[in-house]
């Protein structure tokens, strides 16, 4: 779901998602604000991305973004590590992905 367009707008309230699950091919999200490429993708496994968003400096570097998922008797857990962050942008980040990620989420997927 993470890398379908449809599916993936609904985790962030109807924000745009270009997404696919091809390596090597870019993505955006949040309407543009976050871009990156798919690294690695194990079908069901692990997406592992670069990523960065429309406030990290030119010269910044690209961050990694390292999902996993793990069978749960409820369905599906997800591992999320956000790695490689601009200096002291971490809890800002932690937040956004709170508010922005896994409130919808979890209004979809109740635990």
């Amino acid at each position: 779901m993470w890398l379908d367009p449809v599916h993936h707008g609904r985790f962030t309230d109807g924000a745009e998602a270009i997404v696919n699950d091809r390596e090597g091919e870019m993505y955006s999200c949040w309407n543009g604000y976050i871009e990156g490429r798919n690294l690695r993708l194990e079908p069901g496994l692990r997406i592992l991305q670069s990523w960065r968003t429309a406030d990290f400096a030119a010269t910044d570097a690209d961050s990694v973004l390292d999902l996993t998922f793990e069978a749960h008797e409820a369905g599906t857990r997800l591992h999320l590590k956000h790695s490689d962050l601009p200096f002291e942008t971490g809890a800002t980040y932690r937040k956004g992905w709170e508010e922005h990620y896994f409130v919808h989420m979890r209004s979809l997927f109740p635990a």
